[in-house]
């Protein structure tokens, strides 16, 4: 014996009328958002609410990872689009577009930091004959004219190693003093 079904009330009707509504307006809602990432124009074009689609998001896991799904994918559209437009205007010439490109896609012009650091406190450093000798031929074969240069210094290489000369002995007539004293 067959069961017999029994009919939808007129409110049953209405509420499965409204409940395949908004599963269609959830849909073009998820469709808008694929085509522009912008939650309040996706909203508006398909119809809904802004408050109506957080509403979903929260209620709904799905929903939300659908959504979530749709603004990356409309995200990429966008670039794509943007990316066109931006090659087409290379391609017409217009420098603000050229300029653009080449800062972000090419290490040559692209913006560069710079970090600078600037101290008046002096070091003192003990160091024997031998190791200045080797220092100062160091400096030297690296370029100790551009060292002196990059730190503001108006003498040469020649009155440089001078002046060290001269401190050296009188560093050694104040310690031989030192020693006369006692």
């Amino acid at each position: 014996m067959k069961k017999k079904v029994k009919p939808l009330t007129a409110k049953e009707k209405r509420l499965l009328t409204l409940a395949i509504e908004t599963e269609k307006n959830k849909e073009t809602l998820l469709e808008q958002l694929e085509k522009n990432p912008v939650v309040q124009i996706a909203c508006q074009r398909a119809g809904v609410g802004r408050a109506t689609y957080y509403e979903w998001k929260d209620k709904s896991k799905t929903f939300n990872e659908k959504a979530s799904k749709a603004l990356k994918d409309g995200k990429r559209f966008m670039n794509d689009v943007a990316e066109s437009q931006l090659i087409k205007l290379i391609g017409e010439g217009k420098p603000t577009a050229i300029i653009y490109w080449l800062k972000n896609n090419h290490p040559d012009y692209a913006d560069k930091i710079r970090y600078e650091h600037h101290h008046d406190h002096t070091h003192h450093l003990e160091i024997d004959e031998n190791e200045q000798k080797r220092i100062e031929e160091a400096l030297h074969n690296i370029g100790l004219g551009n060292v002196l240069k990059w730190n503001g210094d108006k003498r040469t290489v020649e009155e440089y190693y001078k002046e060290q000369k001269k401190r050296e002995e009188d560093y050694k007539k104040k310690v031989q003093d030192l020693f006369k004293k006692k």
